[in-house]
């Protein structure tokens, strides 16, 4: 592993409708959650859209289903 490089708890990963590309399911969880209480993600991590957005493309993720 790379100096500064993030090792993720949880290696499991998803593919994202919001980034086009797979995720941490860590991430995964953190934008479902957080997208519907209209809440803001830490640090650095930018969606490519508007919230607004990504709520719709999360609800029809089946991994959505997982994190109720």
């Amino acid at each position: 592993m790379a100096s500064g490089e993030k090792q993720s708890v949880n290696e499991e990963m998803f593919f994202c409708p919001i980034y086009q590309r797979e995720i941490d399911a860590g991430l995964c969880w953190e934008i479902c959650n957080l997208g519907k209480d209209g809440l803001c993600l830490q640090g650095n991590e930018q969606l490519p859209c508007e919230w607004k957005e990504a709520v719709k493309r999360c609800e029809a993720c089946p991994h959505s289903l997982e994190w109720e």
